[in-house]
């Protein structure tokens, strides 16, 4: 559970970071954290022919990364909501001058 918390929370910093332009250094750590584990289990139970352990890494793989993706999209739709409402406000304000 924790670690799909911290998928939504890298998928939305990472949003925000590319969409203002700031470093993604972090966030491409906080992605990491949240992927490269449970792709390393499926390739280690792999090769240990440990599938149980491979369909509960791929399973975490999948949560995650869904988590990272539904954030981004999410906040990538707030984003668009607020600028539609700013620039709403400001056709008003140039009509009405």
């Amino acid at each position: 559970m924790l670690s799909f918390v911290v998928a939504v929370l890298a998928g939305t910093a990472g949003v925000l970071s590319l969409l203002g332009r700031q470093s993604t250094a972090l966030v491409g750590v906080s992605i990491s954290v949240t992927t490269v584990p449970a792709a390393g289990w499926v390739a280690v139970g792999t090769m240990l022919d440990e599938w149980d352990q491979v369909r509960g890494s791929l399973l975490q793989l999948v949560i995650n990364l869904g988590g990272i993706v539904t954030a981004a999209t999410g906040t990538l739709l707030v984003r668009d909501a607020a600028n539609r409402r700013i620039l709403r406000r400001r056709r008003r304000q140039t009509a009405a001058d």
